[in-house]
């Protein structure tokens, strides 16, 4: 239910208003609740990836609460995956092909959510988060 639930708000992410994600709790909800636990993990970050790449330099008034909102997405989501305990020496090639389909697809859409969300926001998270996360 949580997977269907979740991809069906993938789906209409990019129909929802920014109030709506940035002004509530979801994007928090997203981070922390649903990418804790691995059965969700990898339709949660696809969520976030949606997130992380809308464009809200639009919104000029509200941009300070959504950049911040943005900060701590990204901070969490890299700390969650220090969390996970990868060996530095991971051979992501050799667990791209080895490994199962969710590793695979979780894989994928690490890449996604760190190309997604640093090319739009680069300058902010530079500016806003230490460098070792931004990294």
């Amino acid at each position: 239910l949580i997977a269907t639930t979740l991809s069906t708000l993938l789906r209409f992410l990019n129909w929802i208003p920014l109030g709506y994600i940035f002004e509530t709790t979801l994007v928090e909800t997203l981070a922390v609740k649903y990418f804790s636990f691995p059965q969700s993990r990898t339709n949660a970050l696809k969520c976030l990836v949606e997130i992380g790449s809308m464009k809200i330099d639009t919104f000029e008034h509200k941009v300070p609460v959504y950049e911040k909102k943005l900060v701590d997405m990204y901070r969490h989501l890299i700390e969650k995956f220090q969390t996970l305990h990868l060996p530095p020496a991971l051979d992501l090639a050799q667990l791209w092909e080895s490994g199962s389909s969710e590793v695979s697809d979780l894989i994928q859409t690490t890449a996604l959510f760190l190309v997604g969300t640093l090319r739009p926001h680069l300058d902010l998270f530079e500016r806003d988060c230490p460098s070792e996360v931004v990294v």
